[in-house]
């Protein structure tokens, strides 16, 4: 995937409604009472100094000091709003000239005085302004902290236009973490206060969002749109930031769509509108997005002599990601150019940078939705590796830059080291591949084998081709559409993603681990053509978040024996009306086939709930000792955040939704959990980190492998592959084979590619489920039921036979008969 140019601007459309351009609000008594004549002659005085500005740095520090001193008196002649406002302009003053930590204290030291006296309109100024600091200083959790904790203020005073504007900030900063879904509904909130409020800059500024909310999502063309809309927006209103800021908007989604040429002019167009308008501020973070615009447009000379040439402004602003994002193309920059030692050193400085910045921030969400920058700097440094002929140190650094967040929940402390890579990988007869998580033109790939490591750089030509065939065949295959309509952009996809990498693999594979790209997370590799048939009934496919969860996975101790089976659980009002979605029609109908398909699976020991029984306090108490959990039910799913991924179960003393945030918090010890349930695997993909949703919950949460589906799979279609799926296993096949062998069963079958290649595995593939191998079939399950049908055969047959006999005997009786 092309690489987009992100909205570094934090503080777009956040500071013109806060501090930076004002003049203090008008000074006056406060309460009824009458003024003594000193207090009117602080007043006066206070008028007088506080619209002042230092001219210069020498004379910031004399009228800070004659600020606080005149806050201080305000504070002891009862004028506490007047003394907050004195402390607020000295943090705007030390602001103003770079002095972000000076700023910082001067306001909590305002807000801890007006806190005393209980001033909630000033304390709410001073927590905004606190939190425009941390914003402009790159603190962005603290800075959303600040304005989360402003809200109940603002309510509290009745502020309709600063519960918007605080709304919008908090959307921003969001934003900003990849934290989307946060994003969305922080926007909602902020449109809907604007409304109310009638402010129409703020208004402006959430058009702005949604057009970058819609590219986030891969929506592009919605994305163009809104960002049209908010370029005349911004024109009818003659708002100087909004207008440069809208166009800076529509030029990354030009660049995402191919247009580069005509978004560097529309960059241009609008840096030079912020700086005529005097926001230079924010012309800065927009020079920074024009760096990585000319590295992808190939002009890396350009890219470079620009990049130093805004270091030292940069530098002065004090902004430590921006700076690290800066380094960061420039060693790419330097990268392009053949220059590797250099580009080497400035990008391990970046990497340094950003992981200190990172592992500062104590929201996971937030470390997760950063990680993508990590992931570029990471996917560079892998070239500079390539470069020096090592690839070894090539496919660290691409590691290293993959899945941190998930690699620390399995527990691993650091990147697995490729000998122990290639050791587990030995033992499990499994060649890895890994895909580059982060791509432009070209697409890093690494395949480790048990003896080496193979490199491929796959040139991807036109990057929207690809994902407008992967588009196209996901719709295809979900719809039932027959193999031959799907092979088209399934051979494209496989010219270009595929047949370079298998070309490089040994005779003899049969199993692969792949570390999918980002960009097609959830799509399924095993219906991807080869010359020997679909991947996935050539080869046992399992995948993987980074290489490092493989071994972190083996190693874990599963429970040896159990399985809990849960089935069609009821769906009251609520769930279904969770559940409603126009584009499927399941809506929570009952699933009558995924009972009868529990009872297939089931071996002896096994717990089946079905109906009202198949409740989350039952999972409670019944699953943390399984090895096996099998769940036949309907899913929800949220492509913006990952979290609210839920499993639909029986409502008990809690609600009926299982939600991944909670499916994390369980103590499983499962080897092998099965989500046959539509679009179980589904969820929101982080650059960098990866998928989050029901799977990585699952392995979170003490899981071994998940089984889990692609799109809307029938109740009759998943029940057939389920009893394929369980009968290998039962058989002792691995669990990636057991696949194979149900994939390659349905296409004899005659079966399309839906019903084929809807399920995949997470986790650990080259091994068998020790509480399935051969193990009976449950009395609960088929055996008990050829066990009441062997009677009725062994009638059948007397009948038969009986009937025979007087054929043959028209006068007499059967000898049998008789006795």
């Amino acid at each position: 995937m092309r690489p987009t140019l992100r909205h570094r601007c934090l503080l777009a459309l956040a500071l013109p409604a806060l501090l930076l351009a004002r003049e203090p609000a008008p000074l006056r008594a406060e309460g009824a009472a009458p003024l003594a004549a000193d207090s009117t002659r602080l007043l006066e005085r206070a008028k007088v100094l506080y619209p002042q500005r230092p001219s210069d740095e020498s004379a910031l520090a004399p009228h800070r000091e004659a600020l606080l001193s005149l806050a201080d008196s305000l504070e002891a002649a009862g004028l506490v709003g007047a003394a907050g406002r004195g402390y607020e302009w000295a943090g705007i003053d030390a602001f103003r000239f770079g002095h972000l930590d000076d700023a910082l204290n001067t306001w909590r030291a305002g807000l801890a005085m007006v806190r005393g006296h209980g001033h909630a309109k000033m304390e709410a100024s001073l927590l905004n302004a606190i939190a425009v600091g941390h914003a402009a200083g790159g603190h962005r959790e603290e800075a959303a902290a600040s304005w989360l904790e402003l809200l109940p203020l603002r309510e509290a005073l009745g502020d309709t236009f600063g519960l918007g504007v605080t709304w919008g900030n908090i959307a921003n900063v969001y934003n900003e973490l990849g934290r989307v879904g946060e994003a969305l509904e922080a926007t909602r909130e902020a449109e809907r206060w604007d409304r109310l409020a009638d402010n129409r800059k703020g208004m402006g500024a959430s058009l702005l969002r949604r057009a970058e909310l819609m590219a986030a999502q891969g929506r592009r063309t919605e994305a163009l749109a809104w960002a049209d809309t908010c370029l005349a927006y911004a024109r009818a209103e003659d708002e100087g930031a909004s207008l440069g800021l809208a166009l800076v908007r529509r030029a990354e989604v030009l660049d995402e769509l191919g247009r580069s040429e005509e978004a560097l002019a529309q960059l241009d167009e609008g840096i030079a509108t912020l700086e005529s308008r005097g926001e230079r501020y924010y012309a800065v973070f927009c020079r920074n997005l024009r760096l990585q615009l000319l590295l992808n447009l190939g002009r890396a000379a350009d890219c470079l002599e620009a990049a130093r040439a805004l270091r030292p402004e940069l530098e002065a602003l004090g902004h430590a990601p921006l700076l690290t994002d800066a380094r960061g193309l420039e060693g790419r920059a330097l990268l392009a150019l053949g220059r590797v030692a250099e580009a080497e050193s400035l990008l391990s400085t970046a990497l340094a940078a950003f992981e200190v910045d990172r592992e500062a921030q104590e929201d996971p969400a937030t470390r997760a939705g950063l990680q993508r920058r990590g992931a570029q700097i990471c996917t560079a440094l892998a070239r500079c590796g390539l470069r020096r002929g090592h690839p070894e140190d090539a496919w660290a650094a691409l590691e290293r830059g993959r899945a941190p967040l998930l690699r620390e929940r399995l527990g691993g402390d650091a990147p697995v080291a490729l000998d122990s890579l290639r050791a587990t990988l030995k033992a499990m007869d499994t060649v890895l591949i890994q895909y580059d998580s982060f791509a432009s033109d070209t697409l890093l790939v690494m395949a480790v084998l048990p003896a080496g490591l193979e490199v491929v750089d796959l040139p991807l030509g036109n990057v929207l081709d690809l994902e407008a065939d992967a588009r196209a065949a996901l719709g295809l295959m979900a719809a039932g559409s027959p193999d031959s309509l799907c092979l088209p952009p399934l051979s494209r996809l496989s010219r270009r993603l595929l047949e370079p990498v298998l070309a490089r693999l040994p005779a003899g594979v049969e199993r692969l681990a792949i570390v999918a790209p980002d960009a097609l997370a959830g799509f399924p590799f095993e219906a991807l053509p080869t010359a020997d048939g679909p991947l996935g009934e050539r080869f046992g496919v399992s995948y993987l978040p980074s290489a490092s969860a493989l071994p972190l996975l083996v190693e874990r101790r599963a429970a040896p024996a159990g399985m809990l089976a849960l089935a069609d659980p009821p769906a009251l009002r609520a769930e279904r009306d969770a559940l409603r979605d126009p584009s499927r029609g399941l809506g929570g109908q009952a699933l009558p086939e995924a009972r009868r398909e529990i009872r297939d699976i089931a071996v002896d020991g096994c717990r089946l709930l079905e109906g009202a029984a198949a409740s989350a306090d039952s999972l409670r108490s019944a699953g943390p000792g399984r090895a096996v959990l099998h769940f036949a039910t309907h899913a929800l799913i949220n492509p913006l955040n990952g979290e609210d991924a839920a499993l639909l179960l029986a409502r008990g003393a809690s609600s009926a939704l299982l939600p991944a945030r909670e499916v994390e918090s369980l103590p499983l010890s499962a080897d092998l959990v099965t989500l046959s349930a539509c679009r179980s695997s589904l969820g929101l993909v982080l650059p960098g980190e990866g998928s989050f949703g029901l799977p990585r919950s699952f392995l979170v949460a003490g899981s071994r492998s998940v089984v889990s589906s692609l799109w809307d799979v029938e109740d009759g279609a998943a029940r057939r592959f389920m009893a394929r799926f369980y009968a290998a296993l039962r058989d002792g096949d691995s669990r990636d084979l057991a696949l194979r062998r149900a994939r390659r069963e349905l296409a004899d079958a005659g079966y399309p590619l839906r019903d084929r290649a809807a399920f995949v595995l997470s986790g650990v593939g080259a091994a068998p489920v020790p509480a399935l191998a051969h193990h009976p079939l449950a009395s609960a399950g088929g055996r008990g039921r050829w066990l009441v049908l062997l009677p009725l055969v062994a009638l059948l047959g007397w009948w038969l036979a009986a009937r025979a006999d007087r054929r043959r005997n028209p006068g007499g009786r059967s000898g049998a008969l008789g006795k």
